[in-house]
C-alpha cells in the first residue's frame, strides 16, 4: 500500500491511501485526547471553543496543574497554609 502525504492541517495530516483520503491522528492529537480523558475522569469542568482549541486547552490546563502541585510540594511554607 502506498501512502502519500497530501497536506498538513493544524494538528492533523491527510493522507492518500489507495485513492482514498484519510485523516491521521498526530502525536499532538493523542496527547490532547489523553488530557481530555483524564480531566473528565477527574471531574474538571468542560472547556469551550473549536475542537483544536479545546484539546489544546485541556493539555495546557493539565500541565499548569502539575506545575502548581510540584511547586506546592517543593515549598514547605505553601503546604502549611
Amino acid at each position: 500500500m502506498h501512502f502519500t502525504t497530501i497536506r498538513s492541517l493544524e494538528t492533523r495530516t491527510e493522507m492518500s491511501v489507495g485513492g482514498r483520503t484519510i485523516e491521521v491522528m498526530t502525536a499532538f492529537d493523542a496527547i490532547n485526547a489523553a488530557s481530555i480523558q483524564r480531566a473528565r475522569a477527574t471531574g474538571w469542568p468542560e472547556l469551550s471553543g473549536s475542537d483544536a482549541q479545546v484539546g489544546w486547552s485541556f493539555t495546557v490546563r493539565e500541565k499548569k496543574m502539575r506545575e502548581f502541585e510540584a511547586a506546592a510540594v517543593c515549598d514547605p511554607e505553601s503546604r502549611a497554609r
